[in-house]
């Protein structure tokens, strides 16, 4: 992607009908997008203009902040897993029905829990994170395999490509599990509190927002590799699959930087807010979600 500033071109995508698009999923093959907001709605947009869109109902015990999505990706069958609210839900991409739901136990039998993140692991299973500290192991059929209680369940989690290792992160504690067993591997605590994370596809290391800084960690000896000053704003970040590039919120926009912390191109926006950044798989392009129910594509 060395010609990558000559892609920098905003196309306009309106999503009609939402508010903030707070979380962005590139299906594998580039052709479509998951998109969340932050009212816990849940729409897939095709590159041809198809759009199926699905209403969760509001978790009614709990903050309109729960009412968000906070992760969603496309399994291999063909289905979509999402951790909305106080559910984790299962759809149908074709008939865009609901498969199953799985509302987790009450904590403590009255306060309501509900799944931080939702990750498809190497193994074609579903590891989930519950804000209540439980992490659950769940087949493609919504059935439970495994169930443990860890004190660094992670808000924020993702697979290693090709492995059996999730990492996560929460707090300010980085950590790694086997996927399958749900045993933790290592963890790592950090001095900063940790705002984002995402894991690079291809490479064993991942990115950790902090107030005012990025810094990368290799995920097989936590040791850390580098670290690049960022001015504040949301925690929203992605590596990009092909190059050491990452974008990032910042301000009320987006930039973009390699691991030395040079720019490479940034993204303002007068009288809009960047929500959430994503690579497409190709690299080639990324999508900006937006505060206004719109997605950029650059």
């Amino acid at each position: 992607m060395a010609a990558l500033a000559q892609h920098y071109k905003l196309i306009d995508l309106p999503i009609h009908d939402l508010p903030g698009i707070r979380l962005i999923s590139w299906m594998p093959d580039g052709e479509g997008m998951i998109l969340g907001t932050v009212g816990g709605k849940l729409l897939v947009r095709l590159r041809d203009g198809t759009e199926h869109k699905w209403d969760i109902p509001n978790c009614e015990t709990k903050s309109s902040a729960y009412d968000r999505v906070r992760s969603a990706e496309m399994l291999p069958n063909g289905r979509i897993i999402a951790s909305i609210g106080t559910r984790l839900s299962c759809f149908d991409f074709n008939s865009a029905k609901p498969v199953w739901q799985h509302r987790p136990r009450d904590w403590f039998g009255f306060m309501p829990t509900s799944p931080h993140a939702a990750v498809v692991t190497a193994q074609d299973e579903i590891f989930v994170s519950m804000d209540s500290g439980l992490l659950e192991l769940r087949s493609m059929d919504g059935s439970l395999l495994r169930r443990r209680r860890d004190a660094h369940a992670p808000r924020f989690a993702e697979a290693v490509s090709g492995g059996d290792l999730v990492v996560g992160a929460d707090g300010r504690t980085l950590s790694i599990w086997h996927s399958r067993s749900l045993r933790p591997v290592r963890s790592l605590q950090l001095p900063q509190h940790i705002y984002g994370m995402t894991v690079c596809p291809d490479n064993p290391w991942a990115v950790v927002r902090t107030d005012f800084a990025l810094n990368i960690y290799d995920v097989e000896t936590m040791e850390q590799m580098g670290g690049i000053k960022i001015a504040p704003g949301l925690p929203t970040l992605s590596i990009n699959p092909r190059e050491d590039l990452i974008v990032f919120g910042e301000g009320r926009g987006a930039a973009v930087t390699d691991l030395k912390g040079n720019r490479v191109d940034q993204f303002e926006f007068e009288d809009r807010r960047v929500l959430s950044v994503k690579f497409r798989p190709d690299g080639e392009r990324i999508a900006l979600g937006l505060d206004d129910g719109t997605v950029q594509i650059v």
